[in-house]
């Protein structure tokens, strides 16, 4: 887990200069690539594949749980698949933005500002919703570690996603594109990498903790 936290620590550090370089009136093409590769804010950069293979590794965890409970017959079994398919659609959006393309359409059809100026907010609260309902009775039946763990990541997770994405689309329905909302995208990409390895972690505690199929040694 140290090199995972590493490299988000490194990834966000060079996203520094990116984020002055990005909005700088007087930007040279090698600064431009600089932000290309490195800037946080955007798709299609190192930053945004690092995200999905880490929601790839989360799947590929989710998948080795959920084949182990299937094998002991356990009767959550599917909600363990449900995340499973979860992270793997969250990994392929990562890395090709399909969120993205939902936001011209619903804006003109619900004509949003503010808060959901990103129109494709307003599905992705819904699922959110939806999702935590059907999963609460999952959550119960976890044991109470992996529960606080699930619960924090997917807090951290979703304070970026939901609620700094939220902030920002206000942002920039009032103001436009600039370095403060530079900033603004910037937590929000630390606030989503952060859950998403506090939720690596999780899994991998559960793991070690709960399936004795699969030998894991956690380092802290």
């Amino acid at each position: 887990m140290r090199y995972l936290w590493a490299a988000i620590v490194a990834l966000h550090i060079l996203n520094i200069p990116a984020v002055w370089l990005r909005y700088s009136p007087d930007i040279s093409p090698l600064m431009s690539l600089y932000v290309a590769f490195f800037g946080v804010s955007g798709e299609g950069k190192i930053p945004t594949w690092f995200s999905a293979i880490a929601l790839t590794v989360c799947a590929i965890l989710l998948a080795i749980i959920s084949g182990c409970s299937f094998r002991k017959r356990d009767k959550y079994a599917l909600y363990w698949v449900g995340l499973t398919l979860t992270f793997a659609l969250m990994s392929i959006d990562e890395a090709i933005a399909i969120h993205e393309l939902t936001t011209a359409p619903l804006r003109s059809m619900l004509n949003t500002s503010g808060v959901f100026y990103f129109a494709w907010l307003i599905p992705a609260v819904t699922f959110v919703g939806v999702f935590g309902l059907l999963y609460v009775r999952f959550l119960n039946y976890l044991p109470r570690r992996s529960c606080r763990l699930f619960l924090g990541a997917g807090a951290v997770y979703l304070a970026g996603v939901i609620g700094m994405e939220m902030i920002g689309s206000a942002y920039v329905s009032n103001y436009g594109y600039d370095l403060t909302y530079g900033i603004l995208a910037s937590i929000e990409e630390i606030l989503e990498m952060s859950g998403i390895a506090l939720f690596i972690f999780a899994l991998l505690d559960y793991l070690e903790k709960e399936v004795t199929v699969v030998s894991f040694r956690l380092e802290s």
